[in-house]
């Protein structure tokens, strides 16, 4: 829907596997040179953020590029 609406092609989308999430993500951003990084956030309640720490929330402190996060949406 988003390489319908606009046109060039400055918008991808990968799914990287590892066994550290912060690790491969920096290992990818490194190598193909990129700029920002968005990530979701979804809203939790207290028990979630208290055993489930934020991934966002590390890797904003784990990355050296600058980082948008975008709250999602509750309503489908």
């Amino acid at each position: 829907m988003l390489k319908k609406q606009y046109h060039q092609d400055t918008l991808t989308a990968t799914q990287l596997f590892g066994n550290n999430f912060e690790d491969t993500l920096q290992e990818y951003i490194l190598a193909n040179r990129i700029d920002v990084l968005a990530m979701i956030t979804y809203p939790r309640n207290f028990w979630d953020r208290l055993f489930h720490p934020s991934i966002t929330k590390r890797m904003s402190y784990h990355t050296q590029i600058p980082l948008l996060a975008i709250p999602a949406s509750t309503v489908f």
